[in-house]
């Protein structure tokens, strides 16, 4: 994430030394919540918190996996457009709605875990992932990015409408790998 350090302090307000050691930094807020507070995040998952790194672990495995074949064979559209159809589903909504919304709530403010799951979750990437979960975006048309709309209130009358280029879809990909990694694996091994 070193690469990240100006957007980690002027999107996030992330100082260093903090920035240049985000997951740690995320596993020590883990670290200051209380057993009960961990605890409970366990116990609601019904799902599990083993499974969903599971899963992480096999969507970065599956990523690394057609960036390979396609260094190896040359470029594959439909390669590249199904990895980033998996990279908008996992990032925005799996963990959007397994992660972020949940331990955004804690008690843990000015941290870095909560300043990372207060953007994940904030207008811009969570109108992403109402985007990708209702099937509202596209592709730019120079293929740069993804074009996208969302609604701000239920009645749905007042659209937004965004796009968000590829330099930065790929910073909230990895703002959220690391942040659900880190939070995740605290989180499991603290509450046991």
């Amino acid at each position: 994430m070193r690469q990240y350090t100006s957007k980690l302090r002027d999107g996030l307000q992330i100082e260093a030394p903090f920035s240049d050691s985000l997951a740690s930094a995320i596993a020590s807020d883990v670290g200051r919540l209380s057993l009960e507070a961990l605890r409970g995040i366990v116990s609601d998952d019904l799902v599990g918190l083993n499974r969903r790194t599971d899963e992480l672990g096999a969507f970065e495995q599956f990523m690394d996996f057609g960036a390979s074949l396609q260094t190896r064979k040359g470029a594959s559209a439909p390669l590249t457009r199904a990895q980033v159809v998996a990279q908008l589903y996992i990032v925005f909504v799996y963990l959007g709605d397994a992660c972020f919304s949940k331990l955004r709530r804690l008690p843990s403010r000015g941290s870095v875990l909560k300043k990372c799951c207060g953007y994940l979750n904030d207008f811009s990437v969570r109108g992403l992932r109402n985007a990708v979960a209702h099937a509202n975006w596209c592709y730019t048309d120079d293929f740069t990015g993804i074009s996208f709309h969302y609604y701000k209130d239920e009645d749905r009358t007042v659209r937004v409408d965004c796009s968000v280029s590829q330099l930065d879809l790929d910073f909230r990909d990895k703002l959220a790998r690391v942040t659900a990694y880190a939070a995740f694996s605290a989180i499991v091994e603290r509450a046991r």
